[in-house]
């Protein structure tokens, strides 16, 4: 099946390999591939159509364990630095956008969190309204903490610290 994909959605399913959650949505797969959502959203339903993927949730993906297990496989075999580059995408668009939706529910900002310069992500939810923040932040919590675990574990301690203190009015 992976013969069978064009590259873009090769690039893909290699990248899902390397996403640390269990639940991928197309904002993620964006960071990850660096594209607009749309591109992005295209190529998550393009691996449904070939049962790479199953959907979970309107517009939230799942492999199969064992085809997860493969495109880690094919990511480990990616240079080093496409892979830490990804995955820092991804870093940076968890927290950008937990601190977009954070502003909506913070009654004050904890103190001493170290201030972590993220990347702007190309493609973010529209989190301008109180309701659209805390659904944000209801549907990718369990995402979040394992973006935190992620991050303590390869040290990479500012997002590690950064994310859940973003979170911190939604806890």
């Amino acid at each position: 099946s992976y013969r069978d994909l064009d590259p873009l959605e090769q690039r893909l399913l290699r990248r899902v390999g390397l996403f640390p959650g269990d639940v991928i949505d197309a904002y993620a797969a964006a960071a990850l591939l660096d594209l607009d959502h749309g591109t992005a959203r295209r190529l998550l339903e393009s691996l449904y159509a070939h049962y790479l993927l199953a959907e979970r949730a309107r517009g939230r993906y799942r492999p199969h364990d064992l085809i997860r297990e493969h495109a880690r496989a094919l990511a480990d075999a990616e240079p080093a630095a496409d892979r830490s580059a990804a995955i820092a995408r991804l870093l940076d668009y968890y927290l950008y956008t937990a601190r977009t939706a954070g502003r909506h529910l913070a009654r004050r900002i904890p103190a001493g969190i170290p201030e972590v310069d993220v990347t702007v992500p190309r493609s973010v939810p529209d989190l301008s309204a109180l309701r659209d923040s805390v659904s944000w932040m209801t549907t990718e919590r369990l995402n979040l903490h394992v973006a935190v675990r992620y991050a303590a574990r390869h040290g990479l301690v500012a997002h590690a610290a950064a994310i859940p203190a973003a979170m911190h009015g939604f806890l």
